[in-house]
């Protein structure tokens, strides 16, 4: 069997997984497996509560680039289940 070469895990790759998480629940991008678009709002907030919990237990131990990408995929993902949610999904 072949090794994979992956990247060595870092804060940032956690931060777009979560996000694109709740992008896919949100149906903003396709389900990778599916390639289907669905709208889980509630699997979404999950996603978007995990990325809170990630910068309520890192704070102060970021640096500034790893803050502003934390806040930037939330300020994204907020606004995009804000609209979902204001569609009656």
């Amino acid at each position: 069997m072949k090794t994979e070469e992956l990247p060595e895990p870092a804060l940032d790759h956690l931060v777009m997984q979560l996000a694109t998480s709740a992008a896919i629940e949100l149906g903003e991008i396709a389900n990778p497996i599916t390639g289907e678009t669905n709208v889980s709002l509630s699997r979404a907030r999950f996603s978007i509560g995990l990325l809170e919990v990630l910068q309520k237990k890192t704070s102060g131990n970021l640096s500034a680039a790893e803050q502003q990408l934390i806040e930037r995929a939330l300020h994204g993902i907020r606004l995009a289940w804000l609209r979902h949610s204001n569609d009656g999904a």
